[in-house]
């Protein structure tokens, strides 16, 4: 298919039409002819073109997201409570490719939140941020408030999220954080065993957070 068809479909093209350029989309594909189509495919009505094109912006186009990030911004807030969750996972990635300015963005989204779903998303897409190391006490304690939250999918979220950015994870996150971390080890411990508890359906995080936080070095805590 030639740039100019692939062009065609992505703007006027059937459902279908543009399902099949979205799926085969190349990087020799992404010319900055197709970035204001994808764009516009943001708002279509089938999900499955909505997807593909963040899908297809977030691996071909990272530059122009952080340079177009006041534009995308409030749109990419709104996916988070999109109730779909391929296209809510493409929104924090796409966040995170906006800069550094989209860790106070989504502090703010937490702060303000009107419901506890958006609080939840909102915690999820701060933990998978990029940018938590240029607000790292902010962050945490923003995030250690919402621990013993009435609703424990919020627990769940501050939980994973703030044990994916402790010491006993793999990932980095944080640098410099261990004697927060141990300050915060038996809150987090103690959310972990309520969840184990009390949410059955939220379980198999919370278990493998357990065996990490009782067997950290130079832990004597246990339940």
């Amino acid at each position: 298919m030639t740039i100019e068809e692939t062009i065609q479909h992505l703007a006027i093209g059937s459902i279908e039409q543009k399902l099949a350029v979205l799926r085969g989309f190349t990087q020799e594909m992404a010319v900055p002819e197709l970035y204001p189509l994808l764009l516009n495919n943001l708002t279509h009505s089938d999900d499955r073109v909505v997807f593909l094109s963040m899908d297809a912006l977030v691996k071909k186009y990272p530059d122009r997201i952080r340079q177009d990030a006041a534009l995308l911004t409030p749109q990419l807030l709104a996916f988070l409570t999109s109730g779909d969750g391929p296209i809510t996972d493409r929104a924090m990635w796409a966040l995170s490719l906006t800069g550094p300015d989209s860790v106070y963005t989504l502090l703010d989204f937490i702060t303000q939140s009107l419901d506890d779903y958006q609080l939840e998303m909102g915690i999820w897409a701060l933990g998978r941020n990029g940018h938590i190391r240029r607000a790292s006490a902010l962050v945490v304690n923003t995030l250690r408030k919402h621990l013993q939250h009435s609703n424990p999918r919020v627990n769940y979220a501050a939980l994973c999220s703030l044990m994916d950015m402790s010491p006993l994870r793999p990932f980095g996150h944080l640098q410099g954080v261990e004697q927060e971390f141990e300050l915060l080890y038996p809150e987090l411990q103690a959310t972990a065993q309520f969840l184990l508890d009390t949410a059955p359906e939220l379980s198999g995080m919370p278990e493998q957070y357990l065996e990490l936080l009782r067997n950290r070095p130079e832990s004597g805590a246990s339940f």
